[in-house]
């Protein structure tokens, strides 16, 4: 019999992308945590991202006894290289025998829909693959922005209470209160980020 093989790439969370294996009912022998290897230019999303494939390996691999794989992959928010990594990455593993498990839940959305969609292809190509490949998405059970944006309000509320003429006072509460202001006109997301030459990426259709 082959193995359980988890398939993971690795955004901001973490429970999502452990708790189906720890406390739910999912088996795992093996997992990879995919990550970019590529230098962010925001800061904070970077030390996250890092904090959480350090704490996703020692609580696969020390807590829970798996053996883990790090792979640091240099262009993992372009589909087109993300879409054939993970096709052959998939395809390698059942052809060991191995049952492959792909967990879309975290970010970013284009190695979702790149691992998704070769998933989806290998089991087009190959029917007799369709008990082997699995594409699985686990759903937050809360938001923790929407937390964050209440604390936000919260404390704006408090600055503009404060009978106080410091200067870093105002200029807080006014950092605060513009970008609560953005949040309310834009959402959580800002602009559109450029990639291949536009600003969208097509996804292949499934091969017929």
């Amino acid at each position: 019999m082959g193995k359980s093989v988890h398939l993971i790439p690795v955004g901001f969370d973490f429970q999502r992308l452990v708790q189906p294996i720890s406390q739910g009912t999912l088996e795992a022998d093996e997992v990879y945590l995919l990550y970019s290897s590529r230098k962010s230019s925001d800061e904070e999303a970077q030390k996250l991202a890092e904090r959480m494939v350090e704490r996703l390996e020692e609580t696969f691999g020390t807590i829970l006894g798996k053996k883990v794989e790090r792979l640091s992959v240099g262009n993992i928010f372009e589909f087109e290289e993300a879409y054939p990594l993970a096709y052959e990455m998939i395809q390698d593993q059942v052809e060991q025998g191995n049952e492959v498990w792909v967990n879309i839940s975290s970010m970013p959305r284009t190695i979702a829909f790149a691992f998704a969609s070769a998933a989806n292809s290998l089991i087009i190509e190959e029917p007799e693959l369709r008990d082997s490949v699995h594409t699985y998405y686990v759903s937050p059970e809360e938001y923790l922005v929407t937390q964050m944006i209440k604390e936000l309000r919260t404390e704006r509320e408090f600055l503009q209470n404060l009978d106080v003429s410091d200067s870093e006072v105002k200029e807080r509460q006014q950092r605060i209160s513009d970008l609560i202001d953005e949040i309310d006109q834009n959402g959580v997301t800002k602009g559109a980020k450029k990639m291949n030459g536009g600003i969208h990426v097509e996804f292949p259709t499934v091969p017929a």
